[in-house]
């Protein structure tokens, strides 16, 4: 922008009644570097008051709350990050979260939240101060629960899943296969059968020490909806030619990662 010297007003608005405190040259003399002081503090109120803030102060006490109000709004590079709006690319919620503003969700489901029914349960146990489910090495156990698709996750987007074991003895030599299976579903949707599953190996650790374990795979975007009631159910496939380890080994939590979008659903 080609610099251009700065016009001067001949005279000073007043400023009467219940008006806004607009700046003027009472506060700071750094206003009158801006040409067409009086035209840039209309713009500033007008911007200010639709931002919830006055502009009271000096120039840079301005331009600092100014600034401030903008870093909520873009990065550091300039980019849109919570964006206000109804249209439909959105869903229409009223703040959308977009670009390096989206942010990780957690869901945890400890193992005290596992239901243990059927013929082939997993059996409770205690570590410390954790609950634990124990899965043997000579059959399939399993444990389920329910979790909740929020409104919030972005639905473009898949869920990761992490696994917290352990083994009492030492577990480094040899490898775990986990399986997660899991059925989402809606009002008006069949509670019975199962949406997707996914099965890895993962080597443990030495004696005692968690194991966190990120599976490769996710669940699929595909699989959900927001609102949706899902049902999981962890296992052990020791008969798996990739499970080796021949010892005991001790879930402790599940965790499901999801991408958020948005604050919630609009009212």
């Amino acid at each position: 922008m080609v610099y251009e010297p700065p016009v001067y007003p001949t005279t000073i608005p007043t400023q009467t009644g219940a008006e806004p405190d607009l700046p003027d040259w009472n506060d700071d003399t750094t206003w009158w570097e801006a040409k067409l002081p009086n035209a840039l503090k209309k713009e500033l109120l007008a911007v200010l008051t639709e931002l919830g803030a006055l502009p009271k102060g000096t120039y840079d006490d301005v331009a600092a709350r100014l600034l401030a109000q903008a870093s909520a709004l873009f990065d550091t590079e300039g980019n849109k990050v919570i964006e206000v709006t109804t249209d439909a690319a959105h869903v229409n919620q009223p703040v959308a979260l977009v670009g390096s503003g989206r942010v990780v969700n957690h869901i945890v489901l400890p193992a005290r939240g596992f239901k243990l029914p059927g013929v082939k349960p997993a059996t409770e146990g205690v570590e410390g101060l954790f609950i634990t489910l124990d899965f043997v090495h000579t059959a399939e156990r399993e444990a389920r629960a329910g979790t909740h698709i929020p409104f919030r996750w972005d639905p473009s987007t898949e869920v990761e899943i992490m696994i917290d074991w352990f083994c009492d003895d030492d577990a480094s030599g040899g490898d775990v296969v986990w399986g997660i299976e899991w059925h989402a579903i809606k009002n008006g949707e069949a509670v019975a059968g199962t949406t997707g599953s996914i099965t890895q190996a993962f080597t443990g650790r030495t004696a005692g020490l968690m194991q966190r374990s990120l599976m490769t795979s996710k669940i699929p975007a595909a699989d959900l909806e927001r609102m949706d009631d899902m049902g999981v159910r962890i296992f052990r496939l020791p008969a798996d030619e990739g499970d080796t380890l021949d010892k005991t080994i001790r879930f402790v939590k599940l965790h499901l990662h999801f991408t958020a979008n948005q604050l919630g659903d609009p009212v």
